[in-house]
């Protein structure tokens, strides 16, 4: 696991992710929730799956995740998971909790953020 202190744009950390990966490909994840897997060679928004409706993606939806962004890395093309349709991506209580998520990101963001690789176990 790796924490991109210098931008929380999805795309942005889902390429950095994969170009630190050796297989080329990386998982990229907002504090919100929101996922995307992308490969190394690919322009920051032409990511290969996208989570984006994170109040509905459950742990076994970020398990297929995994296996997809495995099964990319062995050069296959897997389905892309489908994220379940919810109203709760479109109400007001869940747009509370992405707001307080995403300020709290943004200020553990920096412009001058070093390029350190943290290693988590």
């Amino acid at each position: 696991i790796v924490r991109m202190n210098d931008s929380i744009d999805l795309g942005v950390i889902g390429l950095g992710a994969a170009r630190m990966s050796g297989s080329g490909i990386g998982i990229g994840l907002q504090a919100k929730g929101t996922a995307l897997i992308h490969r190394r060679e690919l322009a920051p928004l032409a990511n290969l799956d996208l989570y984006s409706v994170a109040p509905t993606v459950t742990p076994r939806l970020y398990r297929l995740m995994g296996i997809n962004a495995g099964r990319y890395a062995k050069g296959m093309t897997p389905e892309p998971v489908r994220n379940p349709y919810s109203d709760e991506a479109i109400e007001a209580r869940y747009h509370t909790k992405v707001v307080s998520l995403v300020a709290i990101e943004r200020k553990c963001c920096t412009d001058d953020a070093p390029e350190l690789l943290e290693i988590v176990r």
